[in-house]
């Protein structure tokens, strides 16, 4: 009877990791199949529920923020800061005292220089940092 109790809680941890991907029940997947080859063995019962928990409870204090800081090593940059670093023409010249404004994906953004230079509409310039919706750049060499 435990066999399928334990069974019941793998394939119930293996089911809520995958909908939730929190790896908070996936270290219950470990307890519940060590607690499940203990009842096939047949250990008693308090001994795999003890297991099933100790296991499960030392895998997820030990290895649940080493995991997601592994899985989460993506740095790539989203929404407006992904734009460091792309080209764009000035769609107007950008002044001392006039802002310019280019165009990046079909949004028409503010744009100042970096150094406080002069420079032409049509003149292609390289984003080097945002700040609010103004793109600050420079020429393109």
């Amino acid at each position: 009877m435990w066999i399928w109790i334990w069974l019941a809680v793998l394939v119930a941890s293996i089911v809520i990791e995958f909908l939730t991907m929190e790896m908070l029940s996936c270290w219950f997947i470990i307890g519940s199949l060590a607690a499940l080859i203990l009842a096939a063995c047949g250990v008693p019962v308090y001994i795999q529920v003890i297991v099933a928990i100790a296991l499960s409870l030392v895998f997820l204090l030990c290895f649940r923020r080493l995991t997601l800081k592994l899985l989460n090593r993506d740095n790539t940059e989203t929404n407006v800061n992904a734009l460091i670093g792309n080209t764009a023409k000035l769609t107007t010249p950008i002044t001392d005292e006039v802002n310019g404004s280019l165009k990046v994906n079909d949004v028409v953004w503010t744009a100042k220089a970096m150094c406080g230079e002069e420079i032409e509409a049509g003149q292609k310039v390289v984003i080097k940092e945002v700040k609010g919706n103004t793109l600050y750049v420079k020429k393109e060499i």
